[in-house]
């Protein structure tokens, strides 16, 4: 739970306060608190749909498990989340590092495809591991996830989430 909420703070508080801080003389920028509380509390909610919608899918799939389980287990996959927010975080506090530096920009876009691959492999431990499918309900129950999940992405964003909290 403690990965869940530094993630949610990281993207609710502790980015929106370095990059008001950081270019609040460059452009006009406020600090809402209220905004900031909804970012905060959405991270949090999407963690717990993540959850439900996986424990949905081994349901469908007729498997027995918790979701005490599913919740403690698919909170470590919220690491490389954390490290893809802060990157992103300090990308958009410090981004003119970037701009005209291939080298610079092909590492850090290596990066973020590291993290999704790592992101990927903790999905399909839990997968195969905590919900126990393989074969076709595997593949099957990948497919509606992402759909699912896909729809969390853009739902996020319009809702003002930089890192899609999956």
């Amino acid at each position: 739970m403690m990965i869940i909420l530094v993630t949610a703070a990281f993207n609710g508080f502790i980015g929106p306060v370095v990059t008001y801080y950081m270019n609040r003389n460059d452009y006009d920028l406020t600090l809402s608190f209220v905004s900031m509380l909804c970012i905060f509390a959405l991270s949090g909610a999407m963690y717990v749909i993540d959850c439900v919608v996986l424990w949905f899918a081994a349901k469908l799939c007729g498997q027995k498990v918790d979701f005490k389980s599913i919740a403690a287990t698919w909170g470590f996959s919220f690491i490389p989340t954390l490290i893809c927010s802060i990157l992103v975080n300090i990308d958009e506090t410090i981004w003119y590092l970037f701009v005209g530096k291939p080298f610079l920009l092909f590492i850090l876009n290596t990066f973020f495809i590291l993290l999704l691959i790592w992101k990927a492999i903790f999905y399909f431990m839990e997968c195969r591991v905590v919900l126990q499918l393989k074969g076709l309900r595997l593949l099957l129950s990948t497919i509606g996830i992402g759909i699912l999940f896909a729809l969390l992405i853009f739902a996020g964003a319009w809702l003002g989430l930089k890192v899609p909290m999956l």
